[in-house]
């Protein structure tokens, strides 16, 4: 995993730990107008954050499990054509 993809992967636990803590902070505020009017602009903020980070991070996610299963195909189709030539020379 490149330092990139770790770097995104941190931010997207910070963003996914802030909102937490706003939905948190949300509960215990409720009934409380500034409480609730600034954990809504808080809240549309981390849902900012988490389009730029959280959702490039599972795309990554997405190339580097569809990258691997993609070596593994090529691998599997290498060795069947290595034990197929095999079988033939030995016959």
């Amino acid at each position: 995993m490149n330092t990139e993809n770790m770097n995104l992967k941190q931010m997207q636990a910070s963003i996914e730990n802030i909102e937490k803590h706003v939905l948190v902070l949300k509960d215990l505020g409720a009934g409380i107008p500034v409480v609730e009017k600034n954990s809504r602009i808080l809240l549309s903020i981390v849902r900012n954050l988490k389009f730029g980070i959280v959702d490039p991070a599972a795309v990554m996610d997405h190339y580097v499990l569809r990258f691997a299963i993609i070596v593994a195909y090529d691998c599997a189709i290498k060795r069947r054509k290595l034990l197929t030539q095999h079988l033939v020379l030995s016959e």
